[in-house]
């Protein structure tokens, strides 16, 4: 529309038809044979309509024909005259044009996070509402204390970061906040609550269709294409939207349903199966690959709309299925996988919300609470990984018993935690518990003794009573030698 609108002096003509699929380009063109006046716009047959317009294209120089949300690009050749004279502008969500040869086609990217406050902040009528307020030359935040209290401030943040910068989103829910004149943050905590269903209730300036519908068409057709590809959306709106790394698919593919595990059976000796697994996705920009990382990004509104189609025993399913793929290839906490703990944190931290929204109390579901909060403990950050570590000991002791060795670990882990954050007093009796349940269920000479003797001795020194450390310490180190050839270090990934 903007581009029409600027250069539309430069054409003899411009014009405009849906092209979503080949029942909208027929009627497009049939109302462009009225709008151009052709002999044949009263035709009973309408496809002497159609003929007569392609004809005109074909015969007439220096028209500007605009094709909108054109996604399949094989229906557009159809209607397209191959030796026309004029311009032809398609908006769409596939990424491949050869039927039409363009190789290069213009990517527009989602709004950066200052466009995207800018633009609710102008759509919902703020600025207008308040002429005299700084008029956001070059937006970075400059002037927006003039407009926003602190609490209105963070509720824009907020409402821009998840509406993903997607500019129909962005629309929809500007153009309610205007009609409604409501806040920012009364918007924000009903998105929260009802998310599409509340898009849904702005119609979009001059659009058709609300994001929800737009999606849903695009929803549709992928499952139609590969149920593998339905399969990976679905589980897509259970991860943390941004650079959802590609061996969370490529190395669990066997735990995320059938379609999936059939589809990249052969993986090992075809690598280009994950590569047609993705295509429909991206055919349709429902994901943004990220080649030169291994990884790819889907947007938040998309997983709301993916999440309000299903129903809570499907949203477990998958919400079930992200736990375990993303526990399964995050790695033993060691210096050496430092980088790849890092690159899995935000997915690690997505699925430690989903664990405690469905109160999971699976194998991995523990597995991958405890290795995150080590993760988090090594690099210091200890405020976020003692709810993790708390939540991951009580979660084995529901599943396992209170007796369990690997209750002890999580003991032992939390012990360590208080310890870095000089919490002795706290940590002491979890040091003491665990090296209880060791002592009982695996015998008083097992390494995982001999690790708790270790960390307990640490604290003893820490809190100055250094002849009980020396005495532990001496009898540590007597079962580490004795079993260091017979008894390899305790597994990794406890």
């Amino acid at each position: 529309m903007e581009y029409a609108y600027r250069y539309r002096r430069e054409y003899t003509a411009v014009l405009w038809a849906l092209a979503d699929s080949s029942a909208a380009l027929f009627s497009g063109f049939t109302a462009l044979a009225q709008v151009l006046n052709l002999p044949e716009q009263d035709a009973q047959e309408q496809q002497l309509a159609v003929n007569a317009v392609t004809r005109w294209l074909r015969q007439e120089r220096g028209w500007l024909l605009i094709l909108d949300n054109a996604d399949e690009p094989q229906i557009v050749k159809e209607f397209l005259p191959p030796d026309h004279q004029g311009r032809l502008l398609l908006t769409s969500r596939a990424r491949v044009f050869d039927a039409l040869g363009v190789r290069r086609p213009l990517s527009l990217e989602k709004m950066s996070a200052a466009e995207a406050q800018e633009f609710l902040l102008n759509r919902s009528g703020i600025l207008a509402a308040k002429p005299n307020a700084a008029q956001f030359p070059s937006w970075e935040g400059q002037g927006v204390g003039q407009l926003l209290n602190q609490e209105e401030r963070a509720a824009l943040q907020q409402l821009a970061q998840e509406l993903d910068g997607l500019p129909l989103a962005l629309e929809q829910a500007g153009a309610y906040i205007l009609r409604q004149q409501c806040t920012f943050s009364h918007y924000l905590a009903s998105y929260r609550k009802r998310r599409l269903s509340l898009l849904k209730q702005a119609q979009p300036l001059n659009h058709a269709q609300s994001i929800a519908t737009t999606w849903a068409l695009n929803f549709e057709q992928v499952q139609q294409r590969s149920a593998a590809a339905a399969d990976l959306l679905s589980l897509n709106a259970f991860l943390h939207p941004e650079a959802i790394p590609l061996e969370i698919i490529t190395d669990v593919a066997a735990e995320l349903g059938p379609h999936i595990a059939a589809a990249l059976a052969d993986l090992a000796n075809d690598p280009l199966l994950v590569d047609e697994l993705l295509e429909p996705l991206t055919a349709y920009s429902l994901i943004r690959r990220n080649l030169d990382q291994n990884s790819y990004d889907t947007y938040r509104p998309v997983q709301a709309a993916l999440q309000a189609d299903m129903d809570a025993a499907v949203q477990r399913r998958w919400a079930e299925r992200a736990v375990i793929a993303v526990s399964r290839v995050f790695p033993y906490v060691e210096f050496e996988t430092w980088p790849v703990c890092e690159r899995l944190l935000p997915q690690a931290q997505t699925c430690a919300d989903l664990i405690e929204h469905w109160n999971m109390q699976s194998e991995a579901a523990g597995r991958l609470l405890n290795q995150t909060g080590s993760y988090l403990k090594e690099r210091a950050r200890y405020t976020e990984a003692e709810p993790l570590y708390l939540r991951a000991l009580a979660m084995r002791e529901q599943a396992l018993g209170p007796q369990h060795p690997h209750v002890a670990l999580s003991l032992n882990n939390l012990g360590f935690l208080y310890c870095k954050q000089g919490r002795y007093a706290a940590a002491e009796p979890l040091y003491l518990r665990a090296l209880t349940i060791w002592e009982n269920a695996l015998g008083q000479t097992h390494p995982y003794v001999a690790a708790g003797l270790k960390n307990y001795a640490a604290l003893l020194r820490a809190t100055g009573r250094e002849t009980e450390a020396a005495q532990l310490e001496a009898r540590a180190a007597a079962l580490r030698a004795q079993h260091a050839q017979a008894n390899p270090a305790p597994a990794k990934g406890a």
